[in-house]
């Protein structure tokens, strides 16, 4: 567990060599490798470790482990996967405070999270399924796949994706009507005044 606790923030080791880990120093590492409390948390956790070799306790990772040993091994998405996977709902509340400045950056953030989906068909150059699957499997847990049985899986995920991004944009909306309102004005009479 202390061992854990001080890997939080590193950027650096990729592989770690542990002597008789316990179950509590497990789900320490679990923690360490996706902190679910928060989306922030999920954000900062450890994307760069990819392997515990271990002795004792069996000498294997526990399956909870490895999953998020496997997807740090893709670190360009990684820290998007992990918030899909545990977040299905977005607090909006903290961002209130940047106003409707916020609402682009979470679209952009919403489109990078779309390609995440696109890319769980690829394969690495053996063959080998990139780990965005645990990600499809994860959303589509949240619907009801016997109204969407037409599409395939990766459309399913991307349908409940935009439900989630519709979800948090009326979020926005609804805290700042007036907001919303005054910047849709505005750009009327700014259109109004070209003409």
């Amino acid at each position: 567990s202390a061992l854990a606790d001080a890997l939080v923030g590193n950027t650096s080791l990729e592989k770690l060599v542990i002597n008789e880990p316990t179950s509590s120093g497990w789900s320490a590492f679990s923690r360490l490798l996706c902190n679910t409390s928060t989306i922030s948390n999920t954000h900062c956790s450890n994307h760069t470790l990819t392997q515990i070799h271990c002795y004792g306790y069996g000498e294997e990772v526990p399956s909870s482990v490895e999953r998020y040993l496997e997807m740090n091994k893709y670190q360009e998405h990684v820290a998007t996967t992990k918030i899909l996977m545990h977040h299905p709902v977005f607090n909006m509340e903290t961002f209130f405070q940047w106003k409707l400045k916020f609402l682009p950056v979470l679209l952009a953030w919403f489109h990078e999270a779309m390609s995440v989906l696109i890319l769980e068909e690829v394969t690495d150059g053996e063959g080998y399924r990139l780990p965005f699957g645990y990600l499809v499997g994860e959303l589509l847990s949240e619907c009801d796949t016997s109204k969407l049985e037409s599409l395939d899986h990766v459309s399913q995920a991307c349908d409940v994706l935009l439900t989630r991004k519709l979800s948090s944009v009326y979020q926005f909306v609804r805290a700042m009507p007036l907001l919303v309102v005054d910047g849709y004005c505005s750009q009327d009479l700014t259109r109004g005044s070209r003409k």
